[in-house]
């Protein structure tokens, strides 16, 4: 829309070469950005790794960020609008092509490992990304590759809220599988069964010396029974 407000007077070419710049500065960012979260890194190889990921998208931001002040050799635009790209222009689809590559090389081992969904989900992302491009460079399908790459984040976004959710359930009933084994132990842990054969043999020998004593025993007894019992009842 930015760049439509800017086509309409012939005086606003400046404005409409800002937003260029800015274009093609954040269009890899979004698949360079998808690299940062799921490509695998150890403690020790993870800076290294990123820093050489983020070397492409770097060299594309320095060259639209002078293509103003380079004459022809990035994009121009003609009196009449018409744009034209520069030798130095097609840096955006390097790297873009870079990073769809190193996407595909993702997909191929995830799809082998046992992370099959995230492989597929990439590996449409990629065919869109590289579908998308083919059909611009050859002219038949113009400007829909911010659109192709929206698509595909989407969907990775998707993925990533399936798989929390998918995590929280599992972490939920860990959680009540973890604290139904500590009912069960703190139950064994509170009656053993020596306690129990000990505490029936002093009710035994009370009857025959203190049924009183006995009576009021076994009521205790039997109380301490009642409410470990309910423990397995009880969430606290």
């Amino acid at each position: 829309s930015f760049e439509r407000w800017a086509v309409v007077s012939p005086d606003r070419v400046r404005v409409r070469i800002i937003s260029s710049v800015i274009h093609y500065i954040l269009q890899p960012l979004v698949i360079y950005l998808e690299l940062v979260i799921i490509v695998p890194v150890s403690k020790g190889a993870a800076s290294f790794r990123r820093l050489l990921m983020a070397v492409p998208i770097i060299l594309n931001t320095i060259i639209y960020l002078i293509a103003p002040f380079t004459g022809t050799l990035v994009f121009w635009y003609e009196d009449d609008f018409v744009f034209n790209r520069g030798i130095l222009g097609y840096s955006i689809y390097v790297v873009t092509f870079l990073y769809l590559l190193l996407l595909l090389v993702l997909s191929f081992r995830f799809l082998k490992s046992e992370n099959r969904r995230l492989g597929i989900i990439l590996f449409f992302m990629v065919g869109i990304g590289v579908l998308t491009g083919v059909l611009e460079g050859l002219n038949l399908i113009v400007g829909y590759i911010d659109e192709a790459f929206t698509l595909g984040v989407f969907l990775y976004y998707m993925y990533l809220v399936t798989l929390h959710e998918s995590e929280m359930q599992k972490e939920l009933a860990d959680r009540n599988l973890e604290l139904s084994e500590r009912k069960i132990a703190m139950l064994k842990e509170q009656i053993r069964p020596h306690f129990i054969f000990n505490s029936l043999h002093i009710i035994k020998s009370l009857i025959r010396t203190d049924q009183e004593k006995a009576v009021e025993s076994l009521e205790d007894f039997s109380e301490y029974l009642r409410a470990n019992l309910d423990v397995m009842a009880s969430d606290n």
